[in-house]
């Protein structure tokens, strides 16, 4: 098994991929991460890693819920369009 080094707010991290999409997918999740981390402690200078880290945390579950929400409106509407289509008299 194959790995991808990834470093996240300044540490690395050595993550398990054997496909070469996977090590892409690990860096981009890993670069995402980073960045959502870094904006948290520039925001909120006097935080201790673990806050911030908590902080970025339940900013990414927001932006979870969020999408999942939107996700499961858009799955909806695509049933009640499919569910009209499918009445049209022919």
């Amino acid at each position: 098994m194959d790995g991808v080094k990834v470093t996240i707010y300044n540490r690395e991290y050595n993550l398990k991929a054997d496909a070469e999409e996977d090590k892409y997918f690990l860096r981009q999740i890993a670069s995402y991460l980073d960045k959502k981390i870094s904006e948290v402690a520039s925001s909120t200078p006097n935080k201790n890693l673990e806050q911030i880290f908590i902080l970025a945390s339940l900013n990414l579950a927001a932006e979870f819920f969020i999408l999942k929400n939107k996700n499961v409106r858009v799955k909806q509407r695509l049933k009640d369009l499919l569910d009209k289509l499918t009445k049209i008299p022919r």
